[in-house]
């Protein structure tokens, strides 16, 4: 297993189009949609597992943050480490960039989701805490924000 950063702007709407269509139960419409919008912005770092490309991790940098805009896995590949890994690279990235926190949105344990559920074990057993609930009009109602501290 290998990670790149991406600077392609035609692979990463590729890819990301192509993971996204498997993950319709994390991501409605508008949320691929505002992924897509800020792919050209983003840094970007891909997963490649056995034959091709299995992941992606977008991030949107500020002088003191990177907040998770999205990531994704493909389902052939679930548990054997992608997600880690992308979480790493964007860890060892915010490192050398001298960042402070990577911060990720997701739904709140109130939404009782159960795919959200595991998100949320993930980013925690990846080194991320809770730090607050806010209300938001979409789909991520009511949204958990988690962060890393570096």
């Amino acid at each position: 297993m290998q990670v790149f950063k991406v600077n392609d702007i035609k692979f990463k709407e590729s890819l990301t189009k192509k993971i996204l269509s498997e993950l319709d139960e994390y991501f409605d419409l508008n949320m691929k949609n505002q992924i897509m919008a800020n792919l050209s912005k983003d840094i970007y770092f891909t997963v490649q597992h056995n034959y091709g490309y299995q992941g992606f991790i977008s991030l949107n940098e500020n002088s003191e943050t990177l907040t998770i805009d999205g990531i994704g896995i493909s389902k052939v590949v679930t548990r054997q480490g992608c997600g880690k890994a992308l979480i790493q690279a964007s860890i060892d990235y915010a490192k050398i960039n001298k960042k402070k926190l990577i911060i990720v949105k997701i739904k709140d344990d109130s939404s009782k989701d159960i795919n959200y559920l595991k998100t949320r074990r993930f980013f925690t057993k990846m080194g991320f805490i809770n730090l607050t609930v806010v209300n938001t009009n979409d789909f991520l109602n009511p949204c958990l924000i988690m962060a890393y501290i570096l």
